[in-house]
């Protein structure tokens, strides 16, 4: 149906049971069978709609991410390198700030654009992205090697860090949406009277349910 299909409800209505012949008589239209009412809330439905899975979603508040990101540990970074030292710690502090705001900004910008995903299932995306510091080196590796390997690990790391975080807070809002899919598509029997001339001709029952 595509991704802006909206939540369709289906009604329908059997006559179960009859009293009295009840379209026998000409020019009689009949009742009509009542229409099964929406259960769901309209804007509560648009609105778990927008939180499916969206790659124009994922792409912007990857970007978002992003930049923040790299602003915030260029500031850390800056503010605590000087001439006199290595530089190493305060490397170690900036991707420590990006690591802490990434994530966030991503969840931010996911819920600005109509996602609904979790924040802490946004964190876990942005911990996947330095999966690469858990890989042991060679027990004869050298501190050099050490240090290199170590580098790429941030490195990768630090590129892959708003992808992951928003990648997982997709996962996380998509799975929100099919939650609420499923509580709102309970089945519903319902039976009604069918008045006539004569009084109650028959019986409706009606099942409705949505998709």
């Amino acid at each position: 149906m595509g991704a802006r299909s909206s939540l369709v409800s289906v009604s329908v209505a059997v006559a179960v049971l009859s009293f009295a012949p009840i379209a026998a008589q000409a020019g009689d239209d009949g009742p009509r069978p009542p229409a099964a009412a929406a259960a769901e809330d309209p804007a509560e439905a648009a609105r778990m709609q927008r939180a499916r899975f969206s790659g124009k979603r994922f792409l912007l508040s990857s970007l978002a991410g992003a930049v923040v990101g790299s602003l915030v540990a260029y500031g850390t970074f800056s503010a605590l390198c000087d001439d006199d030292s290595d530089c190493f710690g305060a490397a170690l502090a900036s991707v420590g700030a990006n690591f802490a705001i990434t994530p966030l900004s991503v969840w931010g910008a996911g819920n600005a654009l109509g996602g609904d995903g979790h924040l802490a299932w946004t964190y876990l995306g942005g911990t996947a992205a330095f999966a690469g510091l858990s890989v042991p080196g060679s027990p004869d590796e050298s501190y050099a090697s050490s240090m290199m390997r170590f580098k790429i690990a941030i490195a990768i790391g630090v590129i892959a860090l708003p992808f992951t975080s928003s990648l997982l807070y997709e996962v996380s809002s998509n799975t929100s949406f099919v939650r609420w899919r499923e509580r709102n598509h309970v089945r519903a029997l319902g039976l009604s009277p069918m008045p006539g001339r004569s009084g109650v001709d028959g019986i409706y029952a009606s099942i409705s349910f949505g998709f």
